[in-house]
């Protein structure tokens, strides 16, 4: 009985996770969690959606987009070239992030305020994004 309280106890202090984009607003997203609870003699279920969650200003990625070229003075079409770049973009829906957990509420610490933290630490609401995977 105590092994299974300290494992539900341990499942419950929340370090870092990945999770999915369901939506992107500015610099916050809501993600969808990708681990799941189980208590002990439930079944498992999905993580709540979190809202609002910080998304750190270097998570970024990396795609190739293409363009077309051609030559202003010249407009025939065997001067025109299909040339790809890489593109540097944010987080967008449908990404996977990685996710990281503070030691304590991030509420005060968001609006650039000092706070003594409620109790409680490693919340998956204390989350934010440091990455995409």
């Amino acid at each position: 009985m105590f092994r299974e309280m300290i494992e539900e106890a341990l499942l419950n202090t929340h370090t870092a996770f990945c999770a999915k984009v369901i939506q992107v607003s500015e610099n916050t997203a809501t993600i969808q969690p990708f681990n799941m609870i189980k208590a002990v003699g439930r079944q498992a279920k999905k993580q709540a959606v979190l809202q609002h969650v910080p998304i750190l200003q270097n998570a970024k990625k990396f795609r190739i987009k293409k363009i077309n070229t051609s030559r202003e003075e010249i407009q025939e079409e065997s001067h025109r070239h299909e040339v790809e770049i890489w593109e540097v973009v944010g987080v967008e829906k449908d990404d996977i992030v990685y996710c990281l957990c503070a030691e304590r509420d991030i509420t005060e610490a968001r609006r650039g305020n000092f706070s003594i933290p409620p109790t409680g630490h490693h919340e998956l609401s204390d989350a934010i994004i440091i990455g995409i995977l």
